[in-house]
């Protein structure tokens, strides 16, 4: 097709989920635009020619069963990662926001506001680490006490 008029629009058109603006210009491009008035009437047919086909999935009873079990077993393993793995993650994620707040303002610029700047962006990183660490220390206590207990 060698019009640059968004197709999307003409599926929209199509199926009548258009928004009444584009709706308008939509209309307004097929009163010149042949091509365009060919695909959207070949969009029409295909998409009745897909409303009278009929298709039957055979879908498992324990479907949902099932379903419900992966998503189960998908959290358990995430819940019982090592704790180990966990702080390490922790720190490596805390060093790489370190970073990168003090990349942001090493870059070299000669601007009077440079300290009240690095003043500023040091309490962010006091904002942003003080509640993580915080977290972090409290979900660690919650899994230690749990392998204690052997729930883990």
């Amino acid at each position: 097709m060698s019009c640059k008029f968004d197709q999307q629009l003409l599926y929209s058109l199509a199926d009548n989920t258009i928004e009444p603006l584009e709706k308008i210009f939509a209309q307004e491009h097929l009163k010149s635009c042949a091509e365009c008035k060919k695909e959207l009437e070949l969009i029409k047919k295909l998409d009745k020619e897909l409303n009278e086909f009929e298709f039957e999935m055979p879908i498992p009873d324990r479907l949902s069963s099932l379903s419900q079990l992966l998503v189960e077993n998908c959290i358990n393993q995430m819940e019982n990662e090592d704790v180990k793995l966990k702080n390490h993650n922790y720190n490596e994620d805390m060093k790489l926001i370190k970073k990168t707040i003090m990349d942001a303002y090493k870059v070299p610029y000669n601007n009077p506001y440079n300290k009240f700047i690095e003043k500023n962006l040091t309490k962010a990183v006091d904002l942003i680490s003080k509640p993580a660490k915080k977290y972090y220390n409290k979900k660690i206590s919650k899994i230690k006490i749990l392998k204690l207990f052997k729930v883990v």
